[in-house]
């Protein structure tokens, strides 16, 4: 519900530079081993992974577009930049690969309440073609609701649209600004995913990879309960509607009343909400989207999650009940600002080396080649194969023995561990990280992660791992 320039520039997330690794072959040593005479038993070197990254041949790209009423630059800026990203895209597959590309909005309505521009289920989840209630954009195929730009015969294209893609898709991004200003971009997705959603029937499909790209400057409300958007001020939701989003669904250090004004740190979603759902249940629903959750990349446009303060509202009245309290921006641009998407970004985070971000108050165009070149980048695992020797035994974790060795600029180098502060300096870097989600089948659930930093491999780099064994 803030005027937000939407313009960004993209940072990476913890592991965002991680490139999960493809065609992976795990190999191991399934010998019974030799006991020395002192009753010891000798541990060796055995190549535990060796990948090669190969980009996407198939990609579904889906918008979360928040259409309230402080969007129109954000889309504009969107519109403009999507030939931007689609450029990178091409760039790091190699060619363009078989594309899905639609758009959803932030808006399911406010439950029951007659809110303006919030009447239930608002866009339900359903794939737009134009801004809701309006003719669907010039060039689609009648009764298309996304597009489609796949490789046919002989290497012609197959699309379902007439003209430039960059035209079309421009017109589909500028949802306008009538939208609920109760943003649930989380449900919004949840419900454009869910296979029942017979209205998206066709857009995800098992061979491709799924991006998501959200693009909000306020922060997540989906609810599981909408007696929160009750317009009366009762004892159990007492803030101001749009407050009660934040009330509800963050938790932070420090005072745990966040209608008392002050700065908050440490701000994350509050799971045990009475009235939000949390952040994990769409984190668990989205990975089950694809049978290989790696195939998912999730990028947003947001607010960032910090500075997080808490005041009164813009027309300076608080009152005795404080109903006034108003979570203040985290980012501000020349045409407006974003407050902090704390429970959004959580979402990111929950999908380590597979999502970006970027402040939705910071230049855009320019920037969104890193999104394309990122979503393009392959998201299989390289998954530990064998029982890791641990060098030792008193220290917590597995303290693991390897050589990783990768060749992204042509030339096979050794690549250093990450360390707990390595810099730029340091990378590209490897860990092992445990992964139970993408490596369910092997018995340490351990796989080897690289951090390119601000490299970026080509397409055809190896990646290989040995690593001590019992």
């Amino acid at each position: 519900m803030r005027r937000g320039d939407g313009d960004v520039a993209f940072v990476r997330r913890p592991h965002a530079s991680s490139i999960a690794l493809a065609s992976l072959a795990l190999l191991g040593c399934n010998h019974k081993p030799v006991e020395l005479t002192d009753g010891s038993v000798p541990h060796h070197k055995t190549a535990v992974a060796d990948a090669t990254i190969q980009p996407p041949s198939a990609l579904d790209l889906l918008f979360v577009v928040d259409n309230s009423a402080s969007m129109a630059a954000e889309q504009n800026a969107l519109a403009t930049s999507f030939p931007v990203m689609l450029d990178a895209i091409t760039k790091a597959a190699g060619t363009q690969p078989d594309l899905h590309v639609g758009v959803i909005s932030t808006n399911v309505g406010a439950g029951p309440y007659n809110l303006q521009q919030c009447t239930p289920p608002g866009d339900d989840g359903h794939l737009l073609v134009g801004p809701p209630g309006a003719a669907a954009c010039a060039g689609l195929d009648a009764g298309a609701r996304f597009l489609s730009d796949v490789a046919g015969a002989g290497g012609a294209r197959v699309r379902n649209y007439t003209g430039s893609l960059d035209t079309v898709f421009g017109c589909m991004a500028q949802l306008g600004t009538t939208g609920c200003g109760l943003e649930q971009p989380l449900a919004s997705l949840r419900r454009a995913l869910d296979p029942s959603n017979t209205s998206n029937a066709g857009f995800v499909r098992d061979d491709a990879r799924l991006a998501i790209v959200i693009v909000s400057d306020e922060d997540d409300c989906s609810v599981k309960n909408t007696a929160m958007f009750d317009p009366a001020p009762t004892a159990a939701a007492k803030g101001a509607i749009n407050f009660r989003c934040t009330e509800y669904g963050v938790t932070c250090d420090g005072d745990p009343d966040l209608l008392t004004f002050g700065a908050r740190s440490n701000c994350r979603p509050n799971e045990a909400s009475t009235y939000m759902e949390g952040v994990q249940a769409f984190v668990t629903a989205l990975r089950t989207i694809k049978k290989d959750p790696g195939q998912i990349f999730v990028a947003g446009l947001l607010g960032p999650a910090t500075p997080f303060e808490i005041d009164a509202d813009a027309d300076g009245s608080s009152g005795p009940d404080k109903t006034a309290a108003e979570l203040q921006p985290s980012c501000t641009s020349s045409t407006g600002s974003a407050v902090p998407a704390v429970r959004t970004r959580a979402l990111l985070d929950a999908f380590p080396g597979q999502s970006a971000s970027a402040s939705i108050c910071d230049p855009l165009t320019d920037q969104f080649s890193a999104l394309g070149t990122a979503i393009a980048a392959p998201l299989a695992h390289a998954c530990v194969g064998v029982t890791l020797f641990d060098n030792d035994d008193a220290a917590p974790g597995l303290q693991a023995s390897c050589t990783v060795t990768a060749n992204p600029s042509g030339t096979v180098a050794t690549l250093p561990q990450c360390g707990a502060t390595a810099g730029a300096a340091q990378k590209p870097c490897w860990t092992l990280l445990e992964d139970p989600a993408q490596c369910a089948v092997t018995s340490q659930h351990l796989r080897v992660d690289v951090d390119w930093g601000t490299m970026v491999p080509k397409p055809g780099t190896t990646v290989h791992a040995d690593c001590e064994v019992p």
